[in-house]
């Protein structure tokens, strides 16, 4: 057996006995060869390959990790921090001291990971002025966000922002629209707004025929029809 994996099932072994008040006395003499449990750990945590990097915490109150969000205590919101990260544990430090703020376990793409204390007792300052911006976009625009919030909290934010991203592409009206037609059916998603956008054409989005510096379409095709004539010519 490899000597590394038969040292990572001695510290299994040995945690979960020692978590059940069964750790056999002689269970170290066992692999008597080997450095004790303790020292075995840190030697194996040692290999652990960390990545780092800095993020700055969202309006959530959280920093992205590979398309996952992870907390942090309430007051960090457009602070940089410094972020580690392996195959299992997201590790958020203080950017200065290095001190561990936070530490979670990954999350799939798109997850979330917020501790309970980490929820702001009561709605942030940059959350209300975001709501605001959103009533002030549109009626239903603002009522589907406030759904939005009321259901999902601080994991609506983002979503409230990508909502408000789709007026700059589709325009004020369509946005409305895709909004009643959300609320209508009690779907209180970003991803219902942008689907439904998506699949439903609009007239801004299409080239006029004619504009101030834009002839008729008959007036191209006469042209070159006359350009043709002459060449066959």
């Amino acid at each position: 057996m490899n000597p590394l994996t038969a040292r990572v099932i001695q510290i299994g072994v040995a945690t979960v006995c020692a978590a059940k008040g069964r750790l056999s006395p002689d269970f170290n003499a066992a692999f008597s060869t080997k450095p004790p449990i303790r020292s075995a750990c840190e030697d194996y945590r040692g290999l652990i390959d960390y990545q780092y990097g800095e993020r700055v915490v969202h309006l959530d109150g959280c920093v992205e990790v590979e398309a996952a969000y992870y907390s942090l205590p309430p007051g960090w919101t457009g602070c940089s921090v410094r972020v580690q990260w392996d195959a299992l544990y997201v590790r958020i430090l203080h950017p200065s001291t290095n001190q561990l703020l936070r530490e979670h376990l990954r999350q799939k793409r798109g997850g979330y990971r917020i501790e309970e204390e980490d929820h702001p007792k009561k709605m942030p300052l940059s959350t209300a002025q975001l709501l605001r911006r959103a009533e002030h976009a549109g009626t239903q625009i603002g009522k589907l966000c406030q759904l939005i919030y009321q259901r999902q909290g601080q994991t609506g934010i983002r979503r409230i922002l990508g909502v408000l991203s789709l007026i700059k592409k589709y325009g004020t009206t369509a946005v409305e629209d895709a909004c009643a037609a959300a609320i209508d059916v009690a779907v209180y998603e970003y991803r219902f707004v942008r689907r439904y956008l998506e699949r439903r054409p609009h007239p801004h989005m299409f080239l006029r025929q004619i504009d101030p510096l834009i002839r008729e379409l008959t007036v191209y095709r006469d042209f070159i029809n006359l350009k043709i004539k002459e060449q066959a010519e």
